[in-house]
């Protein structure tokens, strides 16, 4: 199956900003490579200006207090906010409405009135908007900002991908840098890197990250505020042990399971340029120490990673990492379910081909739970190794002692 970029509608937020600008050729790419519509959205205020001017009204000096004279000055006002409103944000459409007349892209304009972040999701919502563009930051960025209120406003509530851009299109064949961790959400965002990196002719990385060092963390502080007795039942160095072993090696081979899985997934589509690595650390601090300036122009993550809770609305690293990344962000919206994963949870066919005894899976119960299922993955690996198909009671009982279980 080939992967391209397959947006139907497009929407860029402009305010005339130079991360407006960026947005704006960002956008009109992807229209131009997936042959989508575009939309050119800029938002006015008249109706906050026109409450700000009723909040100031008691203060004005006396001769302006008479209603007749109100009057006057609402309608002057009124007329003056509406109208020079209007037309910036008529001029402001009128740049990306020649750009795209230029690249034969059907472009249409929309300037609704209202709280600006709002009005870009209300309009996202019903035009049915596939990816909504728009600068980190803008008109009324300070320093010290990595992304604006707008932008991460419209990215915490919206339904479809999100492109934030950071950074001029570009023009070098920078790379595409890709997120993966075993969720359909990053197989997603997989697909849509491959697309971008298509249609940049630019060389692809997708990168899963591991974090050995958390759970070691969590067992020296359990160490640190045991009591002695109960340190000596907990069996700290047993447990370290178990850690480094099953966990850590267990983690691994696991994260390395989704990344080759991701790399099948947009193989066809992205055969050539396409590396792999395989970090270690929190994920978007290690991501973040991949983007070195010149490396990648574009990051793409899911919007949910494999620990999403319904509640939320997005991620902690995709947040992260659209906050903080030094190239534009694709925050991508839906799931993509490889063929091979006929069912919700299914294991690769290599795993799913060992069994176990009876009397094992009582043994394995045995094993804390938060780490038992790294333990009956290291102890399958383990059979596998001796050429086995099945766990017997031997097997795990030789497997105990290797580990230190």
């Amino acid at each position: 199956m080939e992967v391209t970029l397959d947006y139907k509608k497009i929407a860029v937020a402009v305010d005339g900003s130079r991360w407006s600008s960026w947005a704006e050729d960002w956008a009109l790419e992807a229209a131009r490579v997936s042959g989508a519509e575009l939309y050119g959205v800029h938002v006015y205020a008249a109706q906050l200006h026109r409450v700000r001017f009723e909040q100031m009204e008691p203060g004005l000096p006396g001769p302006y207090q008479e209603e007749e004279k109100l009057g006057e000055l609402r309608g002057t006002h009124d007329s003056l906010i509406t109208d020079g409103l209007k037309l910036i944000s008529d001029a402001y459409l009128r740049e990306v409405q020649e750009k795209a007349s230029r690249a034969g892209i059907p472009f249409h304009a929309a300037t609704p009135e209202g709280r600006n972040y709002v009005e870009i999701l209300n309009f996202a919502s019903r035009e049915k908007v596939d990816l909504i563009v728009l600068g980190a930051r803008g008109l009324g960025t300070v320093d010290g900002d990595d992304l604006g209120s707008v932008a991460e406003k419209v990215l915490f509530h919206a339904d479809c991908d999100v492109l934030i851009a950071r950074t001029p299109f570009p023009r070098s064949g920078q790379g595409v840098f890709c997120g993966v961790d075993g969720s359909e959400a990053s197989y997603q965002a997989a697909r849509r890197a491959a697309g971008w990196a298509r249609a940049l002719g630019a060389p692809l990385t997708l990168a899963a990250v591991f974090d050995p060092v958390f759970h070691r963390g969590v067992f020296r502080t359990i160490s640190d505020v045991l009591p002695e007795e109960v340190g000596e039942r907990f069996d700290f160095k047993s447990q370290e042990r178990l850690h480094d072993e099953i966990i850590d090696k267990g983690l691994e081979r696991l994260y390395q399971t989704y990344l080759d899985e991701a790399a099948e997934v947009v193989a066809d589509g992205r055969a050539d340029g396409l590396e792999k690595r395989l970090l270690t650390g929190k994920p978007y601090h290690a991501v973040l120490e991949e983007l070195a300036p010149g490396r990648a122009s574009l990051l793409v993550v899911g919007r949910y990673g494999r620990h999403r809770e319904e509640v939320s609305r997005i991620g902690s690293n995709a947040l992260s990492l659209a906050r903080r990344s030094p190239v534009s962000v694709l925050v991508t919206s839906g799931s993509y379910r490889p063929p091979e994963r006929a069912k919700e949870g299914a294991q690769p066919a290599a795993e799913s081909q060992v069994t176990w005894d009876p009397e094992a899976e009582e043994r394995l119960k045995r094993v804390p739970i938060f780490v038992r299922r790294m333990a009956k993955k290291a102890i399958e690996n383990f059979a596998r190794e001796k050429g086995l198909d099945r766990v017997t009671l031997d097997v795990y009982l030789e497997a105990k002692k290797r580990f230190g279980m």
